[in-house]
């Protein structure tokens, strides 16, 4: 039998288990910041490659991101919960575009869906 406390692991019936600590959600001033800092990045960020130069580039520009934001809101989020963000709000719009699109379909129009980019701001 495996001692589970001693290997520092959790069973799904264990009560003790920590909860993650959640941090503060973005403001919409904070999102309309990481849009604009995002689009100055947009070439090394959305780049489709995934070899080890291009993920570096990715993360190095994530990193900038990072310096910028934390200079220019006043508040501190790292490149990783600036990215989860980022990813966020792009799911957001694309289902927000898909949604608009059957919508224009159904009612006999053409879809007038433009770079989902632009929906960011509302979301």
């Amino acid at each position: 039998m495996v001692n589970y406390k001693k290997y520092n692991i959790f069973t799904m019936s264990d009560s003790k288990r920590p909860k993650r600590d959640r941090g503060p959600n973005f403001t919409n001033e904070e999102k309309n910041l990481k849009a604009n800092l995002v689009e100055t990045y947009r070439h090394a960020i959305e780049n489709k490659m995934t070899d080890a130069v291009t993920r570096r580039d990715k993360e190095a520009a994530w990193q900038e991101i990072e310096t910028r934001f934390s200079a220019q809101s006043g508040s501190f989020r790292n490149w990783h919960q600036l990215k989860n963000c980022w990813e966020n709000l792009k799911k957001k719009s694309r289902s927000y575009c898909a949604a608009q699109a059957a919508d224009s379909h159904l009612a006999a129009g053409k879809p007038d869906v433009g770079f989902f980019s632009s929906l960011v701001y509302y979301f």
